[in-house]
């Protein structure tokens, strides 16, 4: 894991296509210890950027540095140790027990349970498949498997998009008195109201501040 002096996440010179170009010689920089917000119209490619920093993306050209280190086929299983990831809650998943998917992952029951107590979530789910559960289960869910994680960059993808008001309240909190370097792809105007930084996308590339 990076931990010893975690950087910025650095975009250099990015470009990305798939039928028609995402983005086109994108230059920025995520600052490292805060909360990082990408704002933009569906389809902009708020969820690229972020696939982009998990490496599950590669760009056609330039480079991707995170914590000074350039992410690529040598480096990924490393940075990835960093990384924890909260999809949307409509990612769909197989038909999978989720104390399968903690096994796999290792993680220890018994530790795990404070996590969960955390985000009002209790030890039940874990004899449950994930279609058993709610979309804002499953947000909560994988926001107290990053919290058990406890790893230096933090990535997510519409974070609060299935929770109630009171459920929303926690992950504020939890966002707010975080040390990680977050980036989160939102159209929850709760959470921009609350970033360090704010990046806009649009025009194929990225625009810093509001």
């Amino acid at each position: 894991m990076i931990s010893t002096n975690v950087k910025n996440i650095v975009f250099d010179d990015i470009s990305l296509a798939f039928d028609s170009p995402i983005f086109i010689s994108l230059s920025t920089e995520f600052k490292a210890n805060s909360f990082n917000i990408l704002v933009g119209q569906s389809g902009s490619g708020k969820s690229s950027i972020l696939k982009l920093i998990l490496g599950l993306l590669t760009p056609q050209s330039g480079n991707i540095f995170i914590s000074d280190v350039n992410l690529n086929a040598d480096s990924i299983n490393l940075l990835r140790n960093s990384m924890s990831w909260i999809p949307n809650s409509d990612l769909k998943f197989p038909n999978l027990l989720i104390s399968t998917f903690l096994t796999n992952l290792a993680i220890d029951f018994n530790l795990f349970e404070k996590n969960l107590l955390k985000f009002r979530l209790n030890t039940e789910i874990l004899s449950k498949n994930f279609s058993e559960i709610s979309s804002g289960e499953k947000q909560r869910f994988f926001i107290s498997v990053a919290d058990y994680f406890d790893r230096d960059y933090l990535v997510c993808d519409e974070i609060s998009s299935s929770l109630d008001a009171e459920n929303k309240d926690i992950v504020i909190e939890f966002l707010k008195n975080s040390n990680k370097t977050i980036i989160c792809a939102t159209h929850d105007n709760d959470l921009i109201s609350i970033a360090d930084n704010i990046y806009r996308i649009e025009n194929k590339g990225i625009i810093y501040g509001l």
